[in-house]
């Protein structure tokens, strides 16, 4: 009895946990398998999947292509939207069959048209029969599609499933493996709101979620966006917890993970592993379906996210800037990757930052420099899209003390950053001073195109009387500094009127004087900035070349500013300290005769001071140039505004001149701050026959802006 009573346990123990009524169909290039559980099995119970190309009557004449959970039926990333969800695979008369709460699934990925086998055991056991082998299934390589998990008058949820292969440079042409051995089959969703009335050429905004939530949760932001598509993606993957017993999501920070993570286990990658871009491939592949199945525009492809999102929608923008037009970053972790109470979640994924490790990127080196914005600086390109960056003082988990260095950076490199700071915590952001900007929107965002050239603001300043850049960001401690601020975030320019030719390049903008939420208005009537063209698509400035500008207001057509500018060694071209006001102005660089006069001349140096400065009742102003070939030289004296105060002709090529404060109608100015400007009368042929025209002439590179000294008049 005693033997009779062990068989009888061994018979119960393989039906409670073996795997019956195997299925299996070809169809959109993929095959779907789907089982039973005999019975009820945990939730991180495993199968394991084998593929060969003749019947299955041993594991070992089969090859291992896979795993997954029991559980894997249910779709938990969309029980926010749709209650105990499961997956729905596509069938042969393009319907679909839901899994049930009894079964589980694989999706097989193959390369070549074959005959094929499949077997499906529970892990540890090697059990063949009929119920859990099927063959053969024939299989064709087909164009792979999305299938619609769920749809409503409001939403439209698709799922793909992926290519998995240790081999990670495998792949059919239109569809690279998007994930290892451990993921092959996995399904991913991304959700389509359409917003407005509108139906052909709409602007696309991708959405990336946050660390621990997901593409449901992150739809709630497209309420910002009046007209086109909100398409929210997915960072989630089924990973076994540290305990071991509970299956959760992790994510990889839109990037990727290990080739040789082991979602089902927690093993550490050791040194020599490589982290590959399997979810940035993924998120590549995600956009052009898009592209080829909505009515989208193009050239109007922008993305969005929130914390991990917010990482992710820097680090897309810039490794694929042929693909974005803009990017909205909130509160980011800007150095790295900082880990809180998820290190079991994060380290096995793709190693310590200790580890580093390597990575198959372009440009490869380790995942945390990848992550870091500081490290992508480095690598900038002209072609970053103009990207907006919200930050909180009072973010416990992006902290700010990282904020203040990085901004620095991110606005000195000129690639075309909006920043801005508030009192914004990491989620709550109720009473934050620019939390309803109509700058910090989506809509804002679907206003830019990849293939139009914009300025990028830098070098900003509010307060021009105040020592100092302003608004101040402080030195990283949240009590110090501006509560709130923005650099470049108060400018504004009309995408329409941008020109963009071989030897000319112009925009019309403006400070920010109206809009429907007040914060967006500063209270300086004008500001300081540098302008750099960016994303240049017919203009290609070579080093060393030297451009004409003027800045012009559009009302009346007075020049306000002008002068020569010379490209940098990057092709950069850079005008300095502009001064825009709360009116349309347009400035225009060109290529000019004039220009190459002036830059052939033999200048050796050139020097303007003022002192005492600041002052009160007058101040000496120097102007020295060494060349006998500059004659008929002015120095004019202008207000913030760009309006001229006072003229002085010169004829010498050693002088100074006193200004008393004076205009030239001998009315005394108003205490504030004035600039010098150097200029020299241009030849009748060298101004397009404008006889009189002055150009401003180069000057000593150390002063903070060519040819020109800032004057500071204090009255009492």
């Amino acid at each position: 009895m005693k033997k009779v009573y062990v068989i009888i346990l061994l018979c119960v123990f393989s039906s409670a946990n073996a795997q019956q009524n195997l299925q299996g169909w070809h169809t959109q290039g993929q095959t779907f398998l789907i089982w039973e559980h005999s019975e009820s099995v945990p939730s991180d119970t495993t199968y394991e999947i084998y593929h060969s190309l003749q019947p299955i009557t041993s594991i070992s004449n089969a090859t291992w292509i896979g795993k997954v959970f029991a559980n894997n039926g249910a779709n938990t990333r969309l029980n926010d939207c749709v209650s105990d969800a499961r997956w729905k695979l596509p069938d042969t008369s393009k319907g679909t069959v839901t899994v049930d709460t009894d079964e589980a699934y694989f999706v097989v990925t193959p390369y070549t048209s074959n005959n094929s086998y499949y077997a499906v055991v529970l892990s540890g056991d090697t059990s063949i029969s009929s119920e859990n082998t099927i063959g053969p299934v024939l299989e064709t390589i087909g164009f792979i599609s999305c299938v619609i998990q769920y749809q409503d008058a409001v939403v439209t949820i698709y799922a793909h499933w992926i290519d998995g292969r240790r081999d990670y440079d495998a792949g059919l042409p239109e569809y690279p493996v998007m994930g290892n051995e451990y993921s092959n089959g996995l399904g991913f969703n991304f959700a389509i709101w359409k917003r407005g009335t509108s139906t052909v050429n709409l602007p696309l905004v991708i959405a990336l979620h946050g660390g621990g939530s997901n593409l449901i949760q992150e739809g709630l932001f497209r309420y910002s966006l009046v007209s086109g598509f909100f398409v929210a993606l997915d960072d989630g993957i089924s990973v076994r917890d540290s305990i071991g017993s509970e299956i959760v999501e992790g994510n990889t920070f839109w990037t990727g993970y290990a080739n040789t993570y082991n979602r089902f286990t927690l093993l550490y990658p050791n040194d020599s592993a490589i982290v590959v871009n399997y979810t940035a491939r993924r998120v590549w592949w995600e956009v052009e379906w898009l592209k080829n199945n909505l009515p989208v525009d193009t050239t109007r492809i922008s993305l969005t996210g929130i914390s991990m999102g917010g990482v992710g929608t820097l680090l897309h923008s810039q490794l694929r800037a042929d693909l974005f037009s803009a990017g909205l970053s909130y509160v980011p972790l800007l150095r790295g990757i900082k880990v809180l109470n998820d290190q079991y979640r994060i380290y096995p994924i793709f190693g310590t930052p200790t580890q580093n490790l390597a990575t198959n990127f372009d440009g490869a080196t380790g995942i945390y420099d990848i992550l870091d914005e500081e490290w992508r600086l480095q690598l900038f390109s002209t072609d970053w899209p103009f990207t907006i960056i919200a930050s909180g003082k009072n973010d416990t988990n992006a902290t700010w003390a990282e904020k203040p260095d990085l901004y620095r950076k991110l606005d000195s490199a000129k690639t075309g950053f909006a920043l801005y700071w508030d009192e914004r915590e990491h989620i709550n952001w109720v009473g934050a001073h620019f939390r309803f900007s109509e700058h910090i929107n989506l809509s804002y965002l679907t206003r830019f195109r990849k293939n139009q050239s914009f300025p990028a603001f830098s070098g900003t300043d509010l307060d021009l009387v105040t020592p100092g850049r302003q608004p101040d960001p402080g030195n990283g401690i949240p009590v110090n500094g501006d509560v709130w601020g923005t650099w470049g975030g108060y400018l504004e320019w009309d995408t329409e009127s941008i020109v963009d030719t071989i030897n000319r390049w112009a925009v019309t903008m403006w400070v920010v004087f109206q809009s429907s939420y007040p914060n967006d208005i500063p209270e300086a009537d004008t500001i300081l900035a540098n302008v750099t063209p960016r994303r240049l698509q017919q203009l290609q400035p070579q080093p060393g070349h030297t451009y004409s500008w003027n800045l012009v207001k559009v009302s009346n057509g007075d020049t306000l500013q002008e002068g020569i500018v010379e490209t940098d060694s990057s092709n950069l071209i850079t005008v300095l300290e502009l001064l825009l006001i709360k009116e349309p102005v347009r400035l225009t660089i060109y290529e000019s005769v004039a220009v190459e006069e002036i830059t052939n001349s033999k200048i050796q140096d050139v020097k303007l001071e003022a002192y005492p400065n600041p002052f009160i009742q007058k101040t000496v102003i120097e102007f020295r140039v060494q060349s006998s070939e500059l004659k008929d030289t002015q120095l004019q004296i202008y207000d913030l505004a760009g309006r001229v105060v006072k003229t002085f002709l010169i004829t010498n090529t050693i002088t100074k001149v006193v200004w008393d404060g004076k205009d030239d109608l001998g009315e005394s100015v108003r205490s504030g701050v004035y600039f010098v400007k150097l200029s020299r009368r241009l030849s009748g042929s060298a101004s397009g026959g404008k006889t009189g025209k002055f150009s401003q002439i180069k000057g000593n590179p150390k002063s903070r802006y060519v040819g020109t000294q800032k004057l500071l008049l204090l009255r009492k």
